[in-house]
This record gives structure tokens, C-alpha cells and sequence, in this order.
């Protein structure tokens, strides 16, 4: 069956472009998302699963979905999933986005810019070592992201602003 065909059912259409708009989407923030039960979406996922639409990543607990060639499965896949996981991680998200925008940041002023405790900044930071480089001057500990890393952060929250109807379907 060829992609134009398999995307021409409505609901398959809509949860492949909920996935291309907000890659690393969970199973469950997908079936809100799209307004089905699960079992509707469920079905659909395999069917775009089987046939290479979509990739599957396991982080954790949560199964989180991607388009397929769309940089989720290439060299820098890890990061790259990485990267979309913590932009749908409310705490998490709000850090990355910090230093995306700000640059470079001392951990005090990440705790008190977000309202966060310092212990929330250490363990949150600690599970994006892949992502976010800490440095140590003295006593004071600074966090900032790679040129790399800034780029593929970018790229995602440029998706998350575009609208369903500008979502380009993969041709066969």
C-alpha cells in the first residue's frame, strides 16, 4: 500500500500529522490530541508502524512517536529523541528552553528565573548530560547547550507552531 494511500484515511492523516508537529508525542498525549480512544489510535499507529510512516521509541514508561526520515532515525537519533522527550517533559522543557534562549546560565539563576529548587535543577540537568554541558568556575555551576543541540531544539519548536493544515505528506 502506498504512503498518499495509507494517509488518505482521516484519522491516520491527523495522528501522522500530530506526530510530525510534535515529535516525541506519548501514546496517551496522542489520543488526546487526535480525540479518539485509544483503541482507534492503537490501530492506526500499527498500520503506520508496519509500513515505516512513523518509528516507535521506547523512553522510560512511554512509547513516543516520530515520522520516519525526519532526522529521527539517522546518525544523532539518540539526541535527537532525547531532545524531543524532554520538550514534552513540562519541567524539563521549561529548563531546556531557558538555556535556549538565554544561553549560558549560572544554576541559580536557571532555580530562581523558573521558581524551581535547586535540587529539581540538579536532578533534571543530570538527566540531560547527553544534551546540556555543565561547567564548574569556582563555586558557581553553570549550564548552556551545544551549537548542535540549539539547532535540533530549534527545529522542534518550529514545528510545534505550525498548524495541521501546512503539514506536508510524505510522497511515495
Amino acid at each position: 500500500m502506498q504512503e498518499e494511500h495509507l494517509l488518505s484515511q482521516p484519522t491516520r492523516e491527523i495522528i501522522y500529522k500530530v506526530i510530525y508537529t510534535r515529535p516525541g508525542i506519548h501514546f496517551r498525549g496522542l489520543a488526546r490530541k487526535v480525540g479518539k480512544n485509544v483503541g482507534v489510535v492503537q490501530h492506526h499507529l500499527k498500520v503506520l508502524l508496519n509500513k515505516n510512516i512513523i518509528a516507535k521509541y521506547r523512553n522510560g514508561r512511554y512509547s513516543r512517536y516520530y515520522v520516519s526520515g525526519n532526522g529521527m532515525d539517522g546518525k544523532d537519533a539518540v539526541t535527537v529523541r532525547m531532545v524531543a522527550s524532554i520538550l514534552n517533559s513540562s519541567s524539563a522543557r521549561k529548563m531546556l528552553l531557558l538555556l535556549l534562549e538565554a544561553g549560558r546560565q549560572p544554576h541559580k539563576k536557571v532555580a530562581e528565573t523558573l521558581g524551581f529548587t535547586s535540587q529539581a535543577i540538579t536532578w533534571h540537568y543530570k538527566n540531560m548530560t547527553t544534551i546540556v554541558v555543565r561547567e564548574k568556575v569556582g563555586r558557581k555551576v553553570y549550564y548552556e547547550l551545544t551549537r548542535h543541540i540549539k539547532s535540533i531544539t530549534r527545529k522542534f519548536v518550529d514545528l510545534e507552531g505550525k498548524s495541521l493544515e501546512n503539514v506536508p505528506l510524505p510522497l511515495s
